[in-house]
């Protein structure tokens, strides 16, 4: 079996020799390869033959057409291919060849020894095409050059000039040699999938890099597959090479002024690869990640030598940053630095996409951040030589743990929001100044540090400078050492928080806002200026010196929302003008007397152990005040109580008013005072109530003048209150104390007008002073008067009586005294009544206890007749009665009258019947006389209540009348 194996074997060989046949070209007839005559042996070549061209044949073979697959050529002269298909099977060697159209290809290695020009066509099959290193290629023209699945080696010198692209298919690739050059002299590209590679070699231990040269001004070329560069790489000025899907390598790319762009997919350039030159290198797309040398030499004035401008820029701890060039720009792609090298750069300008990494980035000229972010753990340095502008309408952004260190000076411009997420920093060294130009804000998180000695120097200055629409507002931790000034214009907002002993400086028309987080201002600190300070969020501990000079009528503290504390050590040496709390809290506990000139409480909280006075005007509408300080309103000033808001007076707080008669508490709105058990109002000067709102709880101490004014209905004290000087209940008005009501001052004085109604809670203590009702006119109490040592005039005028209708009891000590005024007896038009009278009503309890004095002051219009009986007191449907009896009697305005008022006491009733002043004397002309006994023998045997014959007044005229007057006859005649 096998000896017929071997025997079929020999045989198709035999049969192979004999159908291959061997041509030479002779040319005998023309150039042209299909004409039979230019062939020896006749005909021209088939398929599977081996041709022979020499190059001492004077015409050399021109291929045109037709299809043809040789086993194998072996040339010394020239081919040219102009169109049809040629293909060889086995190795093959060509001296010169001419590729202007047409299919060169098949599965043999095809070597080029002499000179390979490509105007057009194909190259194709799976064997290698090569330009050995004698040899010479010229890529020339407009024509496509395409390699179909074909490697195209290179070991010599290729110039490529013309438009005409490289296209690639299949599994193509253009591998230049260590020993090839590859020189593209022309804007065409590698196209298609095509894989470039540019190798390195060593031979006998002596390495040889691939040259591929991109020529001075020969425009943009692109490379669409695989580029792998081991090799060395020269872009000269004018020229660009862009790299679209990736590669790798270890070879050198030389930017002699030219620029290289990395624009997709991933490229590595591995250890011992370089980057380096006068150029630019671009990454616009995919990602490139070096770690050889990267050292970029392009002076600032040449442009741009490093750009990020879609992709990621990868310098990676395993490469060596020598220098990124003066002039490094990011835009929507990353630069990520984390090589443990520090960048040095003149400009550095991000409009967009990120930069990143671990380094430190040093700018020496200029920084210019309109867009994009800074992230990772590295460092960005504004030195003292340079500026960072921040502008645009784009955000910014910072995040991880990225330092912004400037050294130099920072202007913040533009719309364009700065965001920190994670923990970014920004420092603001001694010596440097961060200028903030407009109303945009630093948001999210972060710490912004601003170092330095604010007293001593040197410090860093942030400047809010003037800004057109609004405040600028820090929301990241804020610490302060230096200096921080804010000028015209709406000002700078602090709201993360942060720890400060350095100064603010706030200018006229501007602001500072504490607007969230927690803020603690050492004793080192100052808030210093003219302009206002505002509490609109978080905590502020003030510990160091505030001086605001803020002149009226603009506010110098606003406290909208949050709370303010002026804790122990700080020291206030003005606080302004023109204090407002319309929320949140401000504490006062600095251990000293707080002046301003007006003080405006809307709501929240003024609180602390300081003493707050105003010297002008002080507006309470809405708020709590608290603490144990005190909160004055000095003499001269005004206090206004209003709006529809509850008020509240808490803890130990003391609201007092510095008055004299003539400054003025006005009291209006509809909102009740509320008011903590040990909280307190002092009222000096005039206070007018004009509401109908109550005072609940606590304590009230009128101490000049306290007046409820006609027209508001009743208010209600729950508060104890004192009267130690003048309570006014004004015409028609109402006043009712629902807690405990004590006069205690003997220069105090209760005054009720006509119609008013004092309610009581139900005690009303009178223990010194008086209670005085409205002349001619009806003075309502509600409740039970305790009159322990004052004096109840009835009528205001001591020449006038006054009416007091009493809704229920009535109490008189030892020491007290009730003054009654008699102008007639008639009593019947309440709107003119002729004599004090106490009316008790059904609700008289617990009933009248009499004792003290009575004072009667008759008024020199009433001329007193004998028996007039006028009720001084009266109960009405009451099952309560008068107990006791006034101790002593006072009269006042009865000299050269010759009666005097008898007080008759009844169950219900107290009268002053007048009675003659001398016994006998029954006419009351001051002489007992024949007259008198004319009276008494007039009327003798009858019986009256009352008459003036009834001499010893016993209801019956008899004897023992008529014999008083005879044993007084005579006395006073």
């Amino acid at each position: 079996m096998m000896k017929t194996i071997i025997a079929l074997s020999i045989l198709l060989l035999a049969c192979s020799s004999a159908i291959a046949a061997a041509k030479t070209w002779t040319g005998a007839i023309s150039t042209s390869w299909g004409l039979a005559n230019n062939w020896s042996p006749s005909g021209a070549p088939l398929d599977g033959d081996d041709v022979t061209i020499s190059s001492v044949t004077v015409r050399q073979p021109t291929f045109s057409s037709g299809t043809v697959t040789l086993n194998s050529i072996s040339c010394s002269g020239t081919l040219t291919i102009t169109g049809g298909s040629l293909s060889v099977s086995l190795a093959s060697s060509i001296a010169n060849l001419n590729l202007n159209g047409g299919i060169f290809g098949g599965t043999g290695n095809v070597q080029i020894t002499g000179n390979f020009n490509w105007t057009d066509g194909i190259l194709s099959g799976t064997g290698t095409f090569s330009i050995n290193g004698s040899a010479t290629g010229v890529l020339s023209g407009s024509g496509t050059k395409t390699l179909s699945s074909k490697t195209f080696s290179n070991s010599g010198t290729i110039n490529w000039s013309g438009t005409g692209n490289i296209d690639g298919l299949g599994s193509s690739q253009f591998i230049n040699q260590g020993t090839g050059a590859l020189n593209i002299q022309s804007a065409a590209d590698f196209t298609g999938a095509i894989r470039v590679e540019n190798r390195r070699i060593t031979i006998s231990g002596n390495t040889f890099r691939g040259q591929m040269t991109k020529s001075a001004s020969s425009g943009l070329t692109t490379i669409s597959g695989e580029f792998i560069n081991n090799g060395d790489l020269l872009i000269n000025l004018g020229a660009s090479l862009q790299l679209l899907a990736g590669g790798s390598g270890t070879g050198d790319f030389s930017l002699n002024g030219g620029n290289l762009n990395f624009s997709g997919g991933t490229y590595d350039c591995d250890a011992g690869s370089a980057v380096h030159g006068g150029g630019q290198v671009q990454v616009s797309g995919g990602t490139v990640n070096v770690s050889g040398v990267f050292n970029m030499t392009r002076p600032l004035a040449n442009g741009i030598a490093t750009a990020c401008t879609g992709g990621t820029l990868n310098l990676l701890a395993a490469s060596t940053l020598s220098s990124l060039g003066a002039h490094t720009f990011v835009s929507l792609g990353t630069l990520n630095l984390s090589s443990g090298e520090t960048a040095f750069v003149e400009r550095l300008q991000i409009s967009g996409g990120t930069l990143t990494g671990s380094d430190l980035i040093r700018v020496s000229v200029l920084m210019e951040w309109s867009g994009g972010a800074m992230t990772g753990i590295g460092r960005t340095e504004i030195r003292t030589t340079a500026d960072l502008n921040i502008s645009g309408a784009s955000l910014k952004t910072m995040s991880g743990s990225r330092i912004l260190e400037n050294y130099g000076d920072v202007f913040f411009a533009g719309t364009g929001v700065l965001v920190g997420s994670g923990s970014p920093i920004i420092h603001n060294m001694p010596d440097a100044d961060f200028h903030i130009q407009t109303d945009s804000n630093i948001s999210g998180t972060g710490t912004f540090n601003n170092h330095g000695n604010g007293f001593e120097g040197p410090f860093g200055e942030v400047f809010k400078e003037a800004g057109p629409l609004s405040h600028f507002a820090i929301e990241w931790v804020f610490n302060n050492d230096g200096r921080v000034e804010c000028q015209q214009g709406p000002g700078l907002s602090l709201a993360g928080g942060g720890t400060s002993s350095g100064r603010f400086d706030i200018l006229t028309n501007s602001a500072l806002r504490f607007e969230g987080g927690m803020h603690t201002l050492t004793d080192q600190s100052s808030i210093f200026g003219p302009g206002a300070l505002i509490m609109s969020g978080g905590v502020a501990n003030i510990s160091g010196f505030v001086t605001l000079t803020r002149p009226m009528p603009n506010i110098s503290l606003n406290v909208a929302s949050g709370t303010i504390n002026f804790l122990a050590a700080a020291t206030i040496q003005q606080i302004g003008g023109y204090v407002k709390i319309q929320g949140g809290t401000a504490n006062f506990s600095a251990g000293q007397v707080v002046t301003m000139e007006q003080l405006d409480i809307e709501s929240g909280t003024l609180t602390g152990s300081d003493t707050v006075k105003v010297t002008d005007l002080m507006n309470w509408s809405g708020g709590t005040m608290r603490g144990s300080g005190n909160t004055q309103v000095d003499a001269g000033g005004h206090l206004s109580i209003s709006g529809s808001s509850v008020k509240r007076l808490d803890d130990a707080r003391l609201l007092e008013t510095l008055f004299v008669l003539g400054d003025t508490t006005i009291w209006t709105g509809t909102g009740n005072v509320e008011s903590g058990p040990n909280a307190r109002f002092d009222s000096r000067g005039d206070w007018r109530i004009e509401t109908d709102a109550d005072w609940l709880g606590g304590t009230v101490r009128n101490i000049t003048q306290m007046r409820k004014m006609p027209g508001f209905g009743e208010t209600l004290f729950t508060a104890n209150v004192t009267n130690q000087n003048l309570l006014i209940v004004d015409v028609g008005a109402h006043l009712r104390f629902g807690g405990a009501f004590i006069q205690s001052l003997s220069i105090a004085n209760t005054r009720l007008h006509e119609d008013a109604v004092l309610t009581g809670p139900p005690l009303l203590t009178y223990n010194a002073g008086a209670l005085r009702t409205d002349t001619l006119r009806e003075s309502p109490v509600v409740g039970i008067l305790d009159m322990v040592g004052s004096s109840l005039v009835l009528g205001a005028d001591p020449n006038a009586p006054g009416r007091l209708l009493l809704d229920g009891g009535l109490r008189f000590g030892a020491n007290a005294r009730l003054v009654v005024t008699i102008l007639g007896t008639n009593n019947s038009n309440p709107d003119s009544i002729e004599f004090s009278q106490i009316i008790a009503t059904s609700n008289a309890a617990p009933g009248i206890d009499l004792a003290g004095q009575l004072k009667i002051v008759r008024n020199s219009a009433y001329l007193p007749t004998v028996c007039d009986t006028i009720p001084i007191i009266m109960m009405e449907d009451s099952s309560e009665q008068i107990e006791g009896e006034f101790d002593s009697i006072v009269l006042e305005g009865f000299g050269g009258v010759f009666l005097e008022p008898v007080l008759v006491y009844e169950p219900q009733q107290v009268n002053l019947v007048m009675r003659p002043l001398r016994p006998g004397d029954a006419n009351a002309n001051g002489c007992v006389d024949d007259v008198d006994l004319a009276i008494v023998l007039g009327s003798f045997g009858s019986t009256c209540g009352c008459c003036p014959a009834d001499i010893n007044r016993d209801g019956l005229v008899d004897d023992t009348d008529l014999a008083i007057v005879l044993e007084n006859f005579g006395l006073g005649c």
